[in-house]
């Protein structure tokens, strides 16, 4: 991933006026929890988790940033957005 994609996202996580803890908004529609780490044990949450990224810009990453399924979704939710 682009470090400059992830300093992005980190500058979002530090930001004072979001909630500290955020709750995902579209995957626990479709597996109950509301949790990434919960999600990322999941393989139909981790199939999701890049529409919850695309949606939701006020997701915490900071648990699980470096996780490479983390990585694919982000990369994937950014084309969707660039295209």
């Amino acid at each position: 991933m682009e470090r400059e994609s992830w300093h992005t996202l980190a500058g979002m996580q530090n930001n004072p006026a979001l909630p500290s803890s955020p709750a995902l908004k579209i995957v626990p529609g479709y597996t109950g929890m509301n949790s990434i780490e919960e999600n990322l044990q999941v393989p139909r949450a981790k199939r999701l988790l890049w529409l919850e990224i695309l949606f939701n810009d006020r997701i915490d990453f900071k648990s699980c940033q470096h996780d490479p399924e983390v990585q694919e979704a982000y990369r994937k939710a950014c084309r969707w957005f660039t295209t």
